[in-house]
């Protein structure tokens, strides 16, 4: 059924969709332009007086406008991974490391000198949370940690750019390696960069949270079920440190959170930057390695 008075209302939209309908529907209340609405065979109607016909069109132009500009404040910059080389290569390095650490005789001495010791961490040898992300017992401990931690570092990469992506990721696996430290408080051991790949899954969760933040009909918890999800099924099996992962992802949650204004802010997004912080990263390292050497 149209309108009482048809001669003089227009269609001014249709869709199948009633919502995109009603959220138009609901602009010309607002502005308190007569409107009606219909199903019809070709989907959801909406008419309008031919006499506010052009008033209603602008009012919808300055909605959408409105709200594009809104989605371009709230969104976080897209980006592509710079070099996915890049990535490779610290995958690379990461396997090639293990290769030459595993190898005896000198297996017993990299394992001593870099893992993750309770004790050792909580009297201060703060560089033991960073080289025991170097270390893995085994050839498919390490090779879960460079399939799994690729994937996700690769998408964190596309969020918030490749060259911040390792600092932050460094910062909350070492974290969560401390935590995990404070909460044994003993002679616990640990090696592995999986507390570092669930730092990141945690990073990644913050950061989507933050981009879902105040959208309509958004749930933010979704990012951090999904995360936990992922901890439940990759990082509970036998013979791995549970709390480790546990509090690498809890860190990386922090960690994102507490970056969220800078990662707002276009700092440290090009090429350049993202080599600094990328050898940056790689330096603190070393430099963690150095340590231990020096304090083995």
């Amino acid at each position: 059924m149209l309108p009482a008075h048809d001669e003089t209302y227009i269609p001014l939209a249709a869709s199948r969709d009633r919502r995109f309908i009603d959220r138009w529907a609901l602009i010309m209340s607002a502005k308190n332009i007569p409107h009606e609405v219909y199903n019809l065979p070709d989907g959801w109607t909406l008419y309008v007086r031919a006499a506010d016909a052009v008033l209603a069109e602008r009012e919808i132009e300055q909605y959408e406008a409105g709200e594009r500009e809104r989605k371009a404040k709230r969104r976080w910059p897209s980006y592509f991974p710079e070099s996915m080389p890049g990535l490779m290569l610290v995958l690379g390095l990461l396997a090639i490391f293990h290769s030459f650490t595993y190898a005896p005789p000198g297996r017993e001495f990299w394992l001593d000198m870099g893992h993750a010791s309770a004790s050792r961490i909580t009297d201060g040898q703060w560089w033991l949370t960073i080289t025991a992300l170097t270390l893995h017992s085994d050839l498919q401990h390490v090779g879960s940690n460079v399939v799994f931690g690729g994937i996700v570092v690769w998408a964190l990469r596309r969020v918030i750019g490749a060259g911040r992506v390792w600092p932050l990721v460094l910062l909350s696996g070492a974290l969560g390696n401390y935590f995990n430290a404070l909460f044994y408080a003993s002679a616990h051991n640990s090696i592995g960069a999986s507390t570092a790949v669930f730092a990141a899954v945690g990073i990644l969760a913050a950061v989507q949270a933050a981009e879902r933040f105040r959208m309509p009909r958004t749930r933010i918890w979704i990012p951090f079920a999904a995360g936990l999800s992922l901890l439940a099924m990759l990082g509970t099996s036998e013979k791995t440190d549970v709390m480790a992962h546990f509090f690498g992802f809890l860190a990386g949650v922090g960690v994102g959170f507490a970056a969220i204004p800078l990662l707002k802010k276009e700092l440290f997004t090009g090429r350049a930057a993202g080599l600094f912080l990328s050898l940056f990263s790689f330096a603190v390292v070393i430099i963690a390695w150095g340590m231990a050497f020096l304090y083995r």
